[in-house]
């Protein structure tokens, strides 16, 4: 067993890195209410990487496409200006055509299909080499800028969500996006998101401060990604996603439950 788990050392390296990054990411997308419009450009990310299998046969290829579509997705949502009362319908319609086109591609180009899926559930355990060390790599670099930026970063947030202001910065945009489309890129949609929106969905108004949320948040996010990874490998049926996910929902409740109780 213990040669098992080592065997899977870069997996659960992956697991807990991806796991504190996207909850630390996702309490910002929250508070500044850009969930709806992760949503649209991650699929947009998921079929520039359908698109970088079907014409390019590396696997840096599928990377950069993915990042090329998000980043020209976020700037033609920059360049089109939509109205606060109409973005988030025009975000779900966006999110609906961009699946519709996702499988029609693949009703054509068959062949697509296993990357479809691979692209919308993940796995941490058939993750390649280069994928792991991308993936340490994109989350690891996050974690070094994020606390240099953390005073300037939670500063947007609180004018952001506070004070209605919505001018983006450049910076934080490329440390933001660079270790999401990696995770959407390496670890699949279902994971990212659900990793991305769970911890500040069910706890992000819990804590009256951002330190607490984040010493609370983030080793619940770990616990839940290394426990789920590690039932997936002792029990071969498990798929790890899912497991994953489950374990992350039930104890943000039970966290969610424990404060309740306190108040």
């Amino acid at each position: 067993m213990t040669s098992l788990f080592a065997f899977y050392k870069l997996s659960f390296i992956v697991a807990a890195f991806s796991a504190a990054g996207l909850t630390q990411i996702g309490k910002h997308f929250f508070s500044r209410g850009n969930i709806l419009e992760i949503f649209l450009l991650s699929q947009l990310a998921m079929l520039g990487n359908l698109v970088a299998k079907l014409y390019f046969h590396d696997q840096y290829s599928g990377f950069l496409c993915s990042y090329t579509l998000f980043a020209a997705g976020k700037y033609a949502l920059y360049k089109l200006e939509i109205k606060n009362d109409k973005k988030n319908n025009f975000m779900v319609g966006g999110y609906l055509v961009l699946t519709s086109l996702q499988y029609l591609l693949i009703s054509y180009f068959p062949q697509l299909d296993s990357h479809m899926s691979i692209g919308f559930f993940g796995n941490m355990v058939t993750a390649s080499g280069f994928e792991n060390i991308l993936a340490i790599s994109a989350f690891f670099l996050f974690g070094i800028l994020y606390k240099l930026m953390a005073k300037s970063i939670n500063k947007r947030t609180f004018e952001i969500s506070v004070l209605g202001r919505t001018k983006d910065s450049l910076i934080e945009l490329f440390l933001f996006t660079i270790p999401l489309i990696t995770s959407l890129y390496v670890l699949g949609f279902l994971y990212t998101m659900s990793f991305l929106m769970l911890p500040a969905l069910v706890l992000g108004s819990s804590f009256k401060s951002e330190k607490k949320a984040t010493l609370t948040l983030l080793p619940t996010a770990i616990i839940a990604a290394l426990l789920g990874l590690a039932a997936s490998i002792i029990f071969e049926r498990i798929s790890t996603t899912p497991i994953q996910i489950i374990i992350l929902t039930l104890l943000l409740y039970v966290i969610k439950t424990i404060l309740s109780k306190r108040k």
